[in-house]
């Protein structure tokens, strides 16, 4: 049986055909030309006309045969679209026949209570579905997208009654594929925890939480096809593709504000990972460097230690250290995110001079390599926080065997 992580990978777009797209509306060129056919009708059928024979279509008034007044056309008293005038008129094309949509007008949008509360960046992503994030995020630096009329950065915030302005966008026009019995019962067997409000799932490594960037299925867009119950699931934090572990998942609007929250008040909740580092570590530390976003030349981004970047903060125990005969020395550690910053562990690791094995990003790559290309030696473990009842939660997970095996590989 297939493994969810190669099942979700080897998901493919399915095309929308024709007939689910919209109508675009017939052109004056059609229109000239079903009145040149319905003059030429008329010509021939003087000679047969009859009062019953006069009909009204669209504000028309057309002569046509009998025979065609039940194909085309109504009664005055009940008008119904244009008919076609001729066999050799070209069938109408629907709106767009491509893979992308066009949306030449801008639109002005007022927030209500279930938009607001989110990043903007966050909202553009939701409902502009196939725009590139690199897409949205540069039309927002540029000033195409406002709020309220004025000027807005990536991390403003929305609240109800806020206009956004959109501008004029290119966007694939795709559907998400559907998912299979089988994936929804491998996505089914890791939840770890559910009540009304929030589901806690044991990801995977190798699955990306959303889709996006060349991915067209996702784990919250499997996630919401399983049961109806989680049709309008949301994730309350990420996980990176190849980081396996603990991930809370919101079943609501409301839950998503809460936990959202909560997360950003990094004191409410506790995130513990194990991490397999290169080298030997030394003993117990506290890495406190500020990080930065970057875009490399090659429009890839990145994170680093930057003097301009935000405070971060993580603590390092030490687990176990080994030195193997043919792989090297390795640290296992259990690192707990005092604040989140993007790839905050990798980065920290990174610095310290014992990247993270497996990390193709931050790591020693060409060790890896000749290591057989392990996975990325990341599990989120733990997670503890105060739900909206106020009562204390902790959950807890166990590395999977492809964890286990490789750390049976790497003492040999």
């Amino acid at each position: 049986m297939l493994s969810l992580v190669q099942i979700l990978s080897n998901a493919l777009l399915t095309a929308i055909s024709p007939s689910d797209m919209p109508q675009r509306p017939t052109s004056n060129k059609s229109s000239r030309f079903s009145s040149k056919n319905a003059s030429q009708t008329r010509n021939k059928t003087t000679n047969n006309k009859k009062p019953g024979n006069k009909l009204t279509c669209n504000k028309q008034t057309i002569h046509t045969s009998t025979k065609n007044h039940a194909e085309h056309c109504s009664a005055p008293s009940a008008p119904k679209p244009q008919p076609q005038a001729s066999k050799k008129k070209h069938r109408q094309k629907p709106q767009s026949e491509s893979s992308n949509e066009n949306h030449n007008t801008v639109q002005l949008v007022t927030l209500t209570e279930q938009q607001a509360n989110q990043r903007i960046d966050n909202y553009l992503i939701k409902i502009l579905k196939g725009v590139p994030k690199t897409y949205i995020y540069r039309i927002i630096r540029k000033g195409e997208v406002r709020v309220n009329k004025k000027r807005v950065n990536a991390k403003s915030r929305l609240k109800p009654g806020d206009i956004v302005r959109i501008p004029p966008v290119r966007r694939a026009t795709t559907q998400t594929p559907e998912i299979n019995d089988q994936i929804a019962q491998s996505i089914s067997s890791r939840v770890v925890f559910e009540d009304r409000r929030v589901i806690v799932l044991d990801k995977a490594a190798g699955i990306a939480v959303h889709g996006g960037s060349g991915i067209n299925l996702g784990l919250i867009e499997a996630l919401r096809q399983v049961k109806p119950q989680w049709s309008k699931a949301e994730l309350a934090h990420r996980l990176d593709r190849d980081t396996s572990g603990l991930l809370l998942i919101c079943k609501n609007r409301a839950a998503l504000h809460y936990y959202h929250d909560l997360f950003r008040d990094h004191k409410a909740i506790n995130k513990r990972y194990l991490v397999l580092v290169h080298g030997r570590w030394k003993g117990d530390q506290v890495i406190k460097q500020p990080l930065e976003r970057y875009t490399a030349a090659n429009n890839e981004r990145f994170v680093r230690v930057s003097a301009n970047g935000k405070p971060s903060e993580t603590r390092f125990e030490l687990v176990e250290q080994w030195t193997s005969k043919t792989q090297g020395e390795f640290s296992l550690l259990r690192a707990t995110l005092i604040t989140g910053r993007t790839h905050q562990i990798r980065v920290h690791c990174q610095f310290a001079g014992h990247p993270i094995v497996g990390d193709s990003k931050y790591g020693q790559q060409e060790t890896d390599q000749a290591l057989g290309k392990p996975r990325l030696m990341l599990h989120a473990q733990q997670l503890s926080l105060v739900d909206e009842a106020g009562e204390q939660q902790h959950w807890q997970s166990t590395p999977d065997d492809n964890w286990q095996q490789w750390i049976k590989t790497l003492k040999q």
